[in-house]
């Protein structure tokens, strides 16, 4: 057959990257082994320069040494059967979602992987024809066993007895990337792979990924595959194609995020260069793809001889033809006898003599067989200028067919003398000289429009036609060659002989009207027929025919085949051609050609000359390195290189298979032997959605058992704040399914304790830290001010649920009049370089105690607050922290966003590059949370709780990007705030200074009253000074003096102005 040579070590050029579809997930190691490049691009090269070295080298190449081998190894790559054990360890980043798989599934995915390396999965059994044996003239299977294992380990990197599974409870698990790489063990003893549950946005798309091993080198802490859960762990092998990454595989298409872009190859001989594919499933466009590898050609004969032309009906007759190569058939031409009628072809396979069956169909509607064509210079781009007339005879224009076809009318352009006498003319159609049509008349417009319909039956294309005037009434012509419009083909019908780009006259005859009796209709098969050389092996004919033309044997342009690809076997002998024309075929053109030494080292085949190994033309879409989600399998040759990968010391794969590495991570024993499983005891361990609830809840808190490391026999539960059931054992639980459900009668923070027991062991977890049970005393906001000194600070429970630096916590440093206050900690301590975690996704909340809301009048009320805040940036897109304040009716079951303060609300003092703290009033700003009636209605206002949920942000380093952000003085009432003075208030007061070390002055604004009521209490509740005053327009101000407030402590300023009495807080030091 044809062949085109693919030399090795070379690559093919494909187009700029392209975009997987955004509604299929897809692997993004390429992407980020591209930012790694960018990154150390002197160190990945240098890396992957050596690593092709050392690769070609073991696989016979490069005429250089080969990589040294552990003993007992043979560095000839078909006979190396030593089995390569790699020890893994699987880390779970998780926050009790879809992502905290089982033990038990971890351990059956690695079964699968396991299998796949070894070529045992049980799906190799519909792997297609071409890959399911041996490689073209060799003995070696294509599906290989890579003699490739993975052990999980029973030694962490301490010594200490493991299951090779880690658990880490972390946010990062909804937004990760290589950040969420926590507990990474030495990349030189396990292959770590990680578990998240989702990716953040700068791995849109992505389902997982891996480094292969020189963008790997430098960068031990993230060197390992990441996958998200799918539908399960290892969905369509995702895991064993990440691995394959880490291994040095590269997608079949090569290097780049974009299949379906152009042809591309991934190195490796034996899978051929392909397109790559979406994810489209085991479809049969992506099984039997030769886009890359076929070479198109058309065959049969291009026109149907209407001289010997009939139509039947018949179905189960076609034409049947035997191939050497795989054939596409991607479209092939009938000839519908009329329209509109369905019919269906197909293509049938001989699977015994004289048995065929049926492995592609194509259904259809037959089409009209005349189309309309315009043709020849526009009306209105003649030159009149330029225009000649004549009476010449026997001028016009010549032209071949390649089909029927019937020419309606033309339009001629006659001069003045022509239209005023009227004058006659005919115009004739000649077939090689010969009149076989005529049409008369009188001239009557300048432009007139003249009537032919003349008919011509296609017979050949030899023939010469001529449209011309055997009386000429005197019609004008151009010379005008620049004015466009010529022809030469239409429609692969009709054929100019001498248009206006030849012969420099257009010769009279302008905008030809035709029929085009094209009977063809094409019809795009896109079927398969792989490489069978048996006689007879296929069939294309009609399961439905309404009735096509035939055409009989001995036409002319017979097509019996193309030399050495397809041949039809029974066109001459069965005396039709059988219905099928101008197939459009493509066959195969990809081999190598390979050394003697090097055929030697990979398929053991002696020559002493090049030997050429005709590959598949047929792309290997069940790959697992493809995006197809139908693999099934990896490559002989894939194998060998992965091999390779695991004896060379970049990112130190070698070490992995090292026997002392083997020993060191407990997969072997210390005398080399397979270590034995181990059993250990379980770790005790439960979630909780719901953490905040209140004293006899209506509706119970749910407590599921995610111990795991070993099978339970039995679970035991305990709880504390008088639980409704206070102790719980079940026997055999199940880790994710087994619950139990509480309600709690005393308040506090409760203490569950887990004790998981199995045959292993025990082990016991007690925490305090995931349920808050709120009292049933709703706080009367009048007067009511929580500044964070100490008072009823255990009825404002704060939630740090990931145990990390960013967190709220009560300071003692600084606040709004005194020196307390509540403090989200943000500033990040850590430096730029560091890798694992981020502020970015992280939610703390605090909750307050019930307010009773029924007291207040009707009208909006203002949740109020002095908060104070900066960022360490002035980038817009970095600076995200966000507080959301929300309000509960319903002991904390649904929270109602009230306000979602940002950038804007929340960094009142700019950039603060420093670990940053308020350093008086003026570095704080009033915050007023409108609470419309509407909001929390009639009925659910005798108990409202609200929560503090504060989401911090970082920069593109993943470092936090804002400072520490204070909140005091909380307080509910029907006015707002002002941090200077009362400027743009109707009523209200202040007092300034406050603290203070003397006197103070309390400023009154009140539009609607004329007097004012001042009184003052100690923190006894003693009144300690009272007045009354008048009150003018404006803001009316008045001094308490130093003598009436002179013992240092805290005091309690009251202004009642009409039926309005106010409060505030008076600290003297």
């Amino acid at each position: 057959m044809v062949k085109k040579l693919v030399l090795l070590c070379s690559a093919l050029t494909w187009l700029a990257a392209g975009k997987v579809s955004a509604q299929t997930p897809h692997c993004f190691a390429d992407e980020m082994n591209a930012r790694a490049a960018a990154a150390n691009p002197a160190a990945v090269a240098a890396a992957e320069a050596q690593l092709k070295a050392e690769i070609d080298a073991a696989l016979g190449k490069m005429n250089i040494p080969k990589l040294k081998v552990t003993a007992g190894d043979d560095d000839t790559v078909w006979k190396d059967k030593r089995v390569l054990m790699i020890p893994i360890v699987f880390h779970v980043v998780h926050n009790y979602g879809v992502e905290y798989v089982t033990d038990d599934n971890i351990y059956e995915e690695l079964k699968n992987i396991n299998r796949l390396y070894r070529g045992a999965n049980p799906d190799t059994n519909s792997v297609i024809r071409t890959y399911a044996g041996n490689i073209p003239g060799t003995s070696i299977k294509y599906i290989p066993n890579t003699n490739i294992q993975f052990y999980l380990p029973t030694k962490d990197p301490m010594g200490k007895p493991t299951k090779g599974i880690t658990r880490y409870r972390n946010f990062v698990t909804n937004s990760g990337g290589d950040h969420a790489k926590f507990d990474v063990w030495p990349r030189e003893n396990y292959l770590n792979i990680w578990i998240i549950n989702s990716f953040d946005a700068s791995h849109a798309g992505a389902a997982a990924y891996a480094y292969q091993p020189p963008a790997a080198n430098a960068m031990p802490w993230v060197d390992g595959p990441i996958t998200f859960m799918q539908a399960t762990l290892n969905y369509d092998n995702t895991l064993a194609h990440e691995i394959g990454h880490s291994l040095n595989l590269a997608h079949p298409w090569g290097n780049t995020n974009a299949p379906e872009v152009a042809c591309g190859d991934d190195g490796v001989d034996d899978t051929p260069p392909t397109y790559g594919h979406n994810p489209v499933g085991c479809v049969p466009s992506a099984l039997y793809d030769t886009r890359c590898n076929l070479t198109s050609l058309v065959m049969g004969k291009q026109r149907l001889n209407t001289a010997w032309k009939s139509s039947d009906n018949l179905t189960g007759q076609g034409i049947r033809f035997k191939t050497f190569t795989k054939v596409a058939l991607d479209q092939v031409s009938i000839y519908p006898r009329d329209s509109g009628k369905p019919f269906t072809i197909v293509l049938k396979h001989k699977t015994a003599p004289n048995t065929y069956t049926t492995t592609y169909t194509y259904s259809g509607v037959t089409t009209d067989n005349k189309v309309a064509r315009t043709l020849g210079l526009p009306a209105n781009q003649y030159n009149a200028s330029l225009a000649t007339s004549d009476t010449l005879m026997g001028q016009g224009i010549q032209f071949r067919l390649f089909d029927s076809l019937a020419i309606r009318n033309v339009t001629i352009y006659t001069d003045t003398n022509a239209r005023k006498f009227s004058k006659p003319y005919q115009i004739v159609l000649k077939k090689n000289g010969t009149v076989i049509n005529s049409a008369s008349g009188v001239v009557t417009d300048s432009a007139q429009l003249v009537n032919l319909n003349f008919g011509i039956p296609y017979t050949d294309s030899n023939s010469i036609y001529s449209l011309e005037f055997a009386q000429n009434p005197g019609v004008l012509r151009t010379v005008n060659t620049s004015v466009g419009g010529s022809f030469g083909m239409v429609d692969t019908v009709v054929k100019i002989m001498a248009d206006t780009s030849v012969g420099g006259l257009y010769n009279y005859f302008y905008r030809w009207n035709i029929y085009v009796f094209n009977y063809a209709q094409k019809v795009p098969l896109a079927f398969v027929a792989p490489l069978d050389t048996t006689t007879d092996a296929y069939s294309l004919e009609f399961s439905t025919n309404p009735g096509m033309y035939k055409d009989w044997g001995k036409a002319k342009g017979l097509d019996t085949g193309i030399a050495n690809v397809i041949n039809i076997t029974n066109d001459l002998t069965a005396g039709y051609y059988n219905y099928f024309y101008g197939w459009n075929t493509r066959y195969g053109d990809y081999f190598v050609s390979y050394s003697p030494a090097m055929v030697k080292n990979l398929f053991n085949i002696s020559s002493v000359s090049p030997v050429v190994i005709d590959y598949p033309d047929t792309v290997n879409s069940q790959n697992v390195m493809d995006y197809t989600y139908c693999s099934k399998m990896f490559t002989y040759l894939q194998g060998a290189r992965m091999r390779a990968a695991l004896r060379s010391n970049i990112a130190g794969r070698s070490t992995l298979i090292d026997s002392f590495s083997l020993m060191q991570t407990g997969v072997l024993t210390a005398n080399g032997t397979m270590a034995p499983a181990i059993d250990l005891a379980p770790i005790a361990d439960f979630s909780n959605v719901q953490s905040f609830t209140c004293v006899n809840a209506t509706t119970p808190i749910n407590f599921i058992n995610r111990s795991w490391r070993d099978t339970l026999s039995k679970l035991t539960w305990t709880f504390s704040n008088g639980a409704q059931t206070p102790t719980s054992v079940v026997t055999n639980p199940i880790i994710n399914s087994t619950a139990i459900s509480n309600k709690f009668s005393t308040p506090g923070w409760v203490t569950v304790q887990v004790l998981a027991e199995s045959n292993a062991g025990k082990d016991t977890l007690v925490d305090s830290s995931r349920l808050y049970v709120a009292d049933g005393v709703a706080v009367s906001p009048d007067s009511y001010f929580q500044e964070f000194d100490g008072n009823d600070l255990s009825r404002y429970p704060m939630f740090n649920y990931f145990n990390n630096f960013t967190k709220w916590e009560v300071v003692n440093n600084a606040g709004f009049y005194d020196n307390t206050s509540i403090r989200y900690k943000q500033y990040d301590t850590r430096p730029i370089g560091t890798i694992l975690g981020t502020p970015r996704g992280d939610w703390d909340d605090f909750y307050t105690p019930a307010f009773d809301l029924n007291g207040l009048s009707s009208g909006n009320l203002f949740l109020t607050f002095f908060s104070a805040g900066a960022f360490r940036t002035n980038n817009t897109l970095y600076m995200t922290d966000t507080l959301e304040i929300s309000y509960s009716v319903n002991c904390g079951i649904t929270w109602t966003n009230l306000k979602k303060m940002t950038a804007t609300d929340i960094g009142n003092n700019g950039i603060q590059l420093n670990d940053w703290t308020p350093s008086g009033m003026w570095d704080w700003t009033p915050q007023n949370i409108t609470i419309s009636p509407t909001a929390i209605g009639a009925g659910t206002r005798d108990k409202v709780y609200f929560r503090f949920r504060y989401r911090p942000g970082a920069n593109q380093y993943l470092i936090g990007s804002g400072n520490n952000f204070y909140l005091d003085r909380i307080h509910i009432g029907k006015w707002t705030l002002d941090a200077n003075d009362l400027a743009g208030k109707e009523a209200g007061f202040t007092l300034a200074p406050n603290p203070t070390s003397g006197s103070t002055t309390v400023m009154i604004k009140d539009a609607k009253s004329t007097t004012a009521h001042i009184g003052v209490t100690d923190i006894t509740g003693k009144l300690v000074y009272s007045t009354d005053i008048t009150l003018n327009s404006n803001i009316t101000r008045f001094e308490i003096p130093a003598n009436a407030i002179s013992v240092r402590g805290m005091y309690m300023v009251s202004v009642t102005t009409g039926a309005q009495k106010q409060t505030q807080k008076l600290m003297v030091q």
